[in-house]
C-alpha cells in the first residue's frame, strides 16, 4: 500500500493550482490530515486578508489529503465553508478529519486555523470514491 509520505508527496506535485498559490499538505493519516497556505501577497483581497476562495482552496485541498489517505481516490462533491473570522498572514492551517466513511462517499470536517490556533473558518465537505487508486500499488 502507497505510505503516507508518497501521498503526500503525489498531492504536493500533481495538484499546480494549490503549489503555484503556497498551499500544500502537512501529513495525512487514515481519516485525518494537515495542510497550510503560506500567506503572500497573492492570498489577500482588496482588504488586506486572506481572500475567501484561497481559504476554501486550502480546506479543500487538506479534505483531499484526508479522504485520499488510504490510497483510494477520492473526488470532492460538496464544500460547505463557514468564516469565523479574517484569515492573516503568515499563515493559515488546515486540519480535516473523518465524520462518516461508507463505501462509496465520505464525510469530513474541515477547521482553518490561524498562526494562533483561532479558528478562521470551517466546512463540511462530502467526497464520492472512483473506484480507482490514488497511485499504483507498490511491488
Amino acid at each position: 500500500m502507497a505510505s503516507p509520505e508518497n501521498i503526500v508527496d503525489f498531492l504536493n506535485r500533481h495538484d499546480s493550482f494549490c503549489r503555484e498559490n503556497h498551499i500544500r499538505i502537512i501529513r495525512v493519516s487514515p481519516g485525518f490530515a494537515e495542510a497550510e497556505l503560506q500567506v503572500a501577497n497573492s492570498s489577500l483581497n482588496s482588504n488586506g486578508v486572506v481572500q475567501g476562495g484561497a481559504i476554501l482552496t486550502l480546506a479543500d485541498f487538506c479534505f483531499a489529503g484526508a479522504a485520499n489517505a488510504q490510497n483510494q481516490q477520492c473526488v470532492t462533491q460538496s464544500v460547505n465553508l463557514n468564516f469565523v473570522r479574517p484569515g492573516t498572514a503568515p499563515l493559515l492551517r488546515a486540519e480535516a478529519r473523518e465524520v462518516s466513511r461508507g463505501k462509496r462517499s465520505v464525510l469530513y470536517r474541515v477547521e482553518v486555523f490561524n498562526a494562533d490556533r483561532e479558528l478562521v473558518a470551517y466546512a463540511t465537505c462530502s467526497g464520492v470514491y472512483t473506484g480507482k487508486a490514488l497511485l499504483p500499488e507498490e511491488a
